[in-house]
């Protein structure tokens, strides 16, 4: 599996003095400042409920179980792009009492600073019925979040249960 929040860099290949992508991706990669992921999960967790507090609704709790299985689908997502597959396919037999997932863009979230993506990922997760719906359901008592950023992008999934 996929470290959270490294991956290798390709091999420098020629030195011309014209940028390419390749050397773009890795520029930007050397530029992400590092990131704590438990910091980065209770950040995510704080924000998610301040909007819950606006609803008038109780706060979650981080779940460690559903921690681990958003952690799995983040990865997965930064591996296939394909949102929800690990979702689709492990549900059933997480026993972790999962009820719902939001997950960020499947291209990843490109912003150097893992707060403003995270803030940018919720914002725009409000904006969407279902995602809001995810967030704001007063039957949800827990929430597991999972970040990858293999270089600048940032994968993102909220996993939620009762």
């Amino acid at each position: 599996m996929m470290s959270p929040f490294a991956c290798e860099r390709p091999s420098e290949g020629d030195n011309s003095s014209e940028e390419s992508p390749a050397q773009e991706a890795r520029d930007a990669e050397a530029d992400a400042p590092p990131v704590d992921l438990d910091e980065a999960r209770r950040y995510n967790l704080a924000k998610v409920n301040a909007y819950r507090a606006e609803g008038g609704l109780a706060p979650l709790a981080l779940d460690g179980a559903l921690n681990t299985f958003a952690q799995a689908a983040s990865e997965q997502l930064a591996i296939d792009h394909v949102p929800h597959l690990y979702f689709k396919i492990n549900v059933y037999g997480c026993g972790c009492g999962l009820a719902a997932e939001n997950q960020g863009s499947p291209h990843g979230w490109r912003v150097r600073d893992v707060h403003v993506q995270i803030d940018q990922i919720l914002e725009a997760m409000m904006q969407s019925p279902g995602h809001r719906a995810n967030m704001m359901n007063p039957a949800y008592r827990r929430m597991g979040a999972g970040l990858v950023r293999p270089g600048a992008d940032l994968y993102f999934t909220n996993d939620f249960g009762r």
